[in-house]
């Protein structure tokens, strides 16, 4: 169970003293702190190394790597072993966010994916979010394949759907959320 700081100044603080490649996010809050300006978006394949380098090396705050929508589904099992295989090279991040974009609440093939490897992301983004129980069952799936001593926190998507859209306090309000986006 990931615990929440009792103050995001001081989760804030610590982030803004570490760069973000050298740190893992040890609590919620601190994920929360960081800010996102920009996000930009990789497609997941066995090319994405080119994209990869130029985004890393971009003025964006962070950087997602699609699983979703950006590829096709006979093709994503080879994306799934891709990100896997680069997460495993141990990227510079060079201060960047890492996101990765899985293909909903029950994405466990993603998630087994992305997560245990040398180099984690920072959080999961999560499409079609409706409610806190999506949240509640997506907490159920990260939870035992996260390491020892890190959060992952999840973007919520969370207007893709009326019923979302209507639940975006429940939503925000959700186990992992560090964020909510359209």
């Amino acid at each position: 169970m990931l615990r929440r700081a009792t103050s995001f100044a001081a989760a804030r603080a610590r982030a803004a003293t570490q760069p973000l490649a050298a740190m893992r996010y040890a609590t919620i809050a601190e994920a929360i702190a960081r800010t996102r300006r920009s996000v930009l978006f990789v497609p997941a394949s066995d090319r994405m190394d080119r994209f990869l380098g130029k985004a890393l090396a971009s003025e964006a705050d962070s950087v997602v790597i699609d699983l979703e929508d950006s590829v096709a589904p006979k093709d994503k099992p080879a994306a799934r072993d891709a990100v896997a295989a680069w997460l495993d090279t141990s990227p510079d991040l060079h201060g960047k966010e890492l996101l990765v974009r899985v293909n909903g609440v029950g994405a466990a093939d993603d998630v087994a994916a992305v997560l245990g490897r040398k180099t984690a992301p920072h959080g999961l983004m999560v499409p079609k979010v409706e409610g806190a129980a999506c949240l509640e069952a997506f907490d159920a799936l990260v939870t035992p394949l996260e390491a020892a001593g890190t959060a992952v926190g999840v973007v919520a998507i969370a207007t893709e759907t009326a019923k979302g859209a209507l639940n975006l306090p429940a939503i925000a309000a959700g186990p992992r959320v560090v964020a909510v986006t359209w």
